[in-house]
């Protein structure tokens, strides 16, 4: 989570650079421009300019709408955040503990199983750390490049129920087919 006292100072230093962002808290994107212009499937948004805003947030994102603007952003991005450009250019931001990898990590140390007993499934440069991370990576045929180029194994579209296929066919039908073999 990214506390007001972080996030409400860095937002009011991009609305004075005229970026378009917003802060997604409990599941309500509060930002500066209308979010349903953007993504006309989210309808739990308010537009604001964040004087009345608390509690934190789960993550942040920016919309880049020219590279530059990642030069803006950088110098003024608290050091407890980081972000990733995601393929649609959104600059996400979270906080430094908030990655996939972190999370997989933590599944881990919960379980007490290795990390090399671990699958994982990505698409987009946040998914790169936690790819690299586990016993096998499996990207989506849609992902972007530096992604396939990551992963051990290349799935289907998300469009197309990648993840599910590729469970069914590397792991469902060979545990059923162990099992039967085993009798």
């Amino acid at each position: 989570m990214i506390s007001a006292d972080i996030f409400i100072p860095f937002l009011r230093e991009l609305s004075n650079k005229n970026l378009r962002f917003a802060a997604e808290i409990e599941g309500i994107h509060y930002a500066n421009f209308n979010v349903k212009e953007k993504w006309s499937y989210i309808d739990n948004f308010i537009v604001t300019d964040y004087l009345n805003i608390s509690g934190s947030a789960d993550k942040l994102y920016v919309l880049i709408e020219n590279p530059n603007q990642i030069d803006i952003i950088t110098p003024i991005l608290p050091k407890e955040l980081y972000l990733n450009l995601s393929r649609d250019n959104l600059a996400m931001i979270m906080h430094r503990e908030a990655t996939k990898c972190n999370g997989v990590l933590e599944v881990v140390n919960e379980f007490n199983i290795s990390k090399s007993e671990i699958i994982a499934f990505g698409d987009d440069i946040n998914d790169k750390e936690m790819l690299l991370n586990v016993g096998l990576g499996v990207a989506m045929s849609d992902s972007i490049d530096e992604i396939k180029m990551t992963a051990d194994y290349i799935c289907d579209t998300n469009d197309n129920d990648g993840v599910a296929k590729w469970l069914d066919e590397n792991i469902i039908k060979m545990k059923y087919t162990y099992i039967h073999v085993e009798e």
